[in-house]
């Protein structure tokens, strides 16, 4: 009988083993797979994610006649800077100005902007410091169909423009404005500024919003 016992356990454990074998054949069975792949656009149009945030400020050279000549250009570095004559500028005395039209446009595809000026310095020349000094700037600015200009500075020096000052707020895209910078020496100035030259620069920066 102990002999039966024995045959009777070792078929149990079998038996046992037999159904490991079985659930682990289960696991390793085929399977059914699948995927799904999103493409991310920035826009309904195709436009890759920061594909539609250029922002771009343009302005115009001057013509001959001494006015915009219609080609918008990007000026935005000192080698692509445009040239303004102001008229008689070279002749300019104290007590006398000058001034000049500039037109602006925002042409991104986008984004709105702000707007701030300041006065620098031409690349490579050489400011005299008596007529430096003795300069007054006026910065007026007026949007497309506007009724009237926005006086910004007013026979303001140099010097104090040297740091960037509130221009214009929310130029929407494709909008135009215009700039009058008058330059004029101060009526006061003496003998010392005879011969001197000084090379003022119209600074336009422009920040998205």
């Amino acid at each position: 009988m102990a002999s039966s016992t024995q045959t009777s356990g070792r078929k149990r454990l079998l038996i046992s083993g037999g159904a490991l074998l079985a659930v682990a054949a289960l696991s390793t069975a085929a399977f059914f797979a699948d995927s799904a792949n999103i493409n991310l656009f920035g826009s309904a149009d195709g436009d890759g994610i920061g594909g539609g945030n250029n922002f771009v400020l343009e302005t115009q050279n001057q013509d001959s006649s001494g006015v915009a000549d219609g080609t918008w250009v990007r000026a935005n570095t000192d080698g692509t800077a445009v040239d303004w004559v102001l008229p008689d500028g070279d002749t300019l005395t104290p007590g006398e100005s000058t001034t000049v039209e500039i037109p602006l446009r925002n042409n991104s595809d986008n984004l709105a902007g702000d707007l701030k000026f300041k006065i620098g310095t031409v690349a490579g020349k050489t400011n005299e410091a008596e007529l430096w000094n003795a300069l007054r700037i006026t910065v007026e600015v007026k949007k497309d169909g506007a009724a009237s200009w926005t006086k910004l500075a007013d026979e303001a020096t140099p010097s104090s423009l040297a740091a960037a000052q509130t221009f214009l707020n929310d130029l929407a895209t494709e909008e135009e404005a215009t700039a009058k910078v008058t330059v004029g020496i101060v009526s006061t100035a003496g003998n010392d500024i005879q011969g001197q030259e000084a090379f003022p620069k119209f600074i336009v920066e422009a920040q998205s919003k």
